[in-house]
């Protein structure tokens, strides 16, 4: 009896809840998503202005809502949305995504933040392809073969270093072959070993092309 009773009455649940869901028009949805979307941005605008970091719940998360509520035409104040987004996912600085110096967790924190850039409309680019290749290399690679440098002998910086041991231009030889492994680690989406060294070598070597 008692089993009989508990199961009407989780059925008689299901129905009354499905009759709710069934009543609840398009409109009522719609206006319920909008006056969440405005919860969001109400705390969202002022968060920079305490915050120096971005966060899941108050960037990341609000993007994806954004781009679905574009996509329904759901009513949110752009203005705010595009304003966080600038802040929340510039990837300008290709050295600081290089060095990966501000680690907090890898796929929790950086790869949403990169699914929430795409959200937001942050297009790809190089720093965004150095930053997806670093998160790659950070998972577990398993039992499998230790990467192999391959040389192009007819590239220009495989040349240019030719053309400096020929001068026993012993510096130029050594930035030069650094910078072209190096090169090949971050393309492996590997992290130099001394992402520092990696940017003084690349500085000096610009400086050096532009003859200032």
């Amino acid at each position: 009896m008692k089993k009989w009773f508990r199961h009407t009455a989780m059925t008689m649940a299901l129905a009354l809840t499905a009759a709710v869901a069934a009543a609840a028009d398009a409109g009522s949805i719609r206006n319920a998503a909008a006056r969440n979307l405005a919860l969001f941005q109400s705390s969202q605008k002022h968060w920079f202005e305490v915050q120096r970091c971005d966060s899941c719940h108050h960037q990341y998360q609000p993007a994806l809502a954004y781009r679905a509520a574009r996509e329904h035409g759901i009513p949110f104040d752009e203005t705010i949305a595009r304003a966080d987004a600038a802040k929340a996912f510039t990837y300008a600085d290709l050295d600081k995504v290089i060095q990966y110096s501000w680690i907090i967790e890898p796929a929790v924190d950086d790869a949403y933040r990169l699914i929430a850039a795409d959200a937001a409309g942050v297009r790809p680019s190089l720093s965004t392809a150095v930053m997806a290749r670093i998160l790659m290399a950070r998972q577990n690679r398993g039992v499998g073969a230790k990467p192999i440098l391959e040389l192009n002998m007819k590239h220009a910086l495989v040349r240019a270093v030719g053309r400096a041991q020929e001068a026993k231009n012993e510096s130029d030889v050594t930035d030069l072959s650094s910078l072209l492994f190096e090169q090949a680690q971050i393309l492996d989406g590997e992290v130099p070993d001394d992402p520092a060294a990696f940017a003084a070598r690349l500085n000096r070597l610009v400086v050096r092309g532009l003859g200032t």
